[in-house]
């Protein structure tokens, strides 16, 4: 039977009772202002000081760099994390911080006889200032914030020696020597690779406190970290972390980073598991090129939902998006370390995605692994494919049905009486570039501000989605949501500031 406009007005308003219409979104189709990107020039601030060094007079030569910074990651950092999340775990992948000195971000200069420094007009941010003299004498960086335009910040130093830190990566056999194992200090650029035994130093570290991060592959960060203090001229040697395998009384695994291994209950009896939490940050490549934008044609709904019209094609850079949605356990390692806020997340369902977030909670989350939210053209390519390709949900245009997405078919839930299921159940559904859960589950965050009118006039490379609004952007639907509301093309909105079972979010990276 074909759904008039009045059903669809109807089935909106029940809608709402799951909570969702009834704080300020409503995915109408009202005319909303569309605001043209403003062309304004990079603000810039200067960053200025005064290096000292205990029984010298000459305090030239020392070394000072500024880099651009988020979750405590510095730029030079993140590089190096990508580089081996690009090099498949191979050594040719490793980068060292002294060859990342050219990442975009990263400034350097030198002091004069004085100790003066100074970098002027660059682009404002937020920095990690750092400061060394060949390899014993250093100072602890510094987070500097220089965020107003002309703004003038000034960082002093002193100089003062140095120790080393050692550890190891304590896990499972399983995890292949061939990884990239890096560790770094949160908030600096002191990096060091794991051996064949996972065992590393890092050398040259100024006297102090640290929390050591630990990553393999450059994607993957173990949830546990290593807070360590540094004394001059010593060795620190209690730089470990462990992956664990832990489990309920079901025998699901509740602690591991997709590494196969052994969990017990209470005792002898083992089992093998078989469900694993997803620590890690699995990224699909989308390449640069078009794709079919819109509702698609012969989807009967085009005429119900304007805003998804006019069907156009755009062009995307090259990007990367999370294989599933983000999980309860990789949220909880956010929030552990002080980072994240909010979410709901308990032992049993750590590996659904995390729900009840907010707009800024989810792109405070994607900061810290280094990634942003998906802007709306970013997802419904990853969940469309490249043009000329132009289907109506991830798989193509077969009925949905329970073996592909976990949604209400319009008499029952997919699952009990509703609720979202572990992330990536429904590999049948998988979208053309792989990644899962496109639709249904939960509603994805992504970055844009709502506009219904927005097609009418969106850029046709890279759009960005309206410069302000009231609203933000939810695609994919959920486990109480329609098939109709699961379409590549549906377009949702929802107030940023709020949280509810049915939202949860995936994250892309540049």
């Amino acid at each position: 039977m074909k759904r008039t406009r009045k059903f669809w007005l109807m089935a909106i308003a029940v809608f709402g009772l799951l909570g969702l219409y009834g704080c300020g979104g409503g995915g109408s189709d009202q005319p909303a202002s569309t605001q043209a990107a403003q062309q304004t020039a990079t603000p810039t601030v200067s960053i200025a000081g005064k290096v000292v060094i205990n029984g010298v007079d000459d305090y030239s030569g020392v070394v000072v760099v500024a880099e651009k910074t988020s979750g405590g990651v510095t730029a030079r950092v993140q590089r190096m994390l990508d580089a081996a999340a690009g090099g498949s775990g191979q050594p040719a992948a490793r980068l060292t911080a002294r060859e990342a000195l050219s990442t975009p971000g990263v400034f350097t200069t030198q002091t004069d006889s004085s100790g003066n420094y100074q970098f002027a007009d660059i682009p404002a941010g937020k920095y990690s200032i750092s400061a060394y003299k060949e390899s014993t004498l250093a100072a602890q960086p510094r987070i500097v914030e220089a965020t107003t335009a002309g703004q003038s910040v000034t960082v002093d130093f002193e100089l003062v020696a140095t120790g080393s830190i050692k550890g190891r990566f304590n896990l499972a056999p399983s995890y292949s020597a061939s990884h990239i194992y890096m560790v770094y200090l949160k908030g600096t650029s002191y990096v060091a690779y794991a051996d064949d035994n996972k065992e590393f130093t890092i050398t040259n570290v100024p006297v102090g406190s640290y929390s050591i991060v630990f990553t393999i592959n450059g994607s993957q960060r173990l949830a546990q970290h290593a807070n360590v203090t540094v004394a001059a001229g010593a060795t620190t040697s209690d730089a470990s972390a462990s992956v664990t395998i832990a489990c309920n009384s079901n025998y699901d695994c509740l602690n591991t980073a997709n590494s196969s291994g052994y969990c017990t209950n209470g005792g002898t009896e083992q089992a093998t598991c078989d469900s694993v939490a997803y620590l890690a940050n699995e990224w699909i490549s989308v390449p640069a090129g078009d794709f079919v934008m819109g509702c698609a044609t012969g989807d009967t709904y085009c005429a119900i939902f304007p805003s998804e019209s006019p069907k156009h094609t755009v062009t995307l850079s090259a990007y990367k998006i999370q294989k599933y949605e983000v999980t309860q356990a990789q949220y909880k390692t956010c929030v552990d370390a002080g980072i994240c806020q909010g979410g709901s997340y308990s032992g049993t369902t750590i590996n659904h995605p995390v729900t009840s977030v907010t707009w800024t909670q989810a792109s405070t989350y994607c900061a810290w692994i280094g990634g942003r939210l998906p802007t709306e053209a970013e997802w419904e390519k990853a969940a469309r494919g490249p043009a000329p390709r132009e289907v109506i949900y991830p798989w193509g245009n077969a009925a949905p049905s329970c073996s592909l997405l976990n949604y209400h078919n319009g008499t029952n839930y997919c699952v009990g009486n509703g609720s979202a299921t572990v992330v990536g159940s429904y590999p049948s559904g998988a979208s053309y570039y792989g990644a899962l859960d496109m639709a249904g589950n939960v509603w994805e965050w992504v970055n844009d501000w709502y506009d219904p009118s927005y097609y009418a006039s969106s850029p046709a490379t890279d759009p960005q989605g309206p410069v302000t609004g009231a609203l933000r952007a939810l695609r994919g639907g959920s486990f109480g949501a329609f098939a109709e509301f699961a379409r590549v093309s549906f377009r949702f909105d929802v107030n940023p500031d709020y949280t509810n079972y049915l939202i949860g979010f995936r994250c892309a990276q540049d």
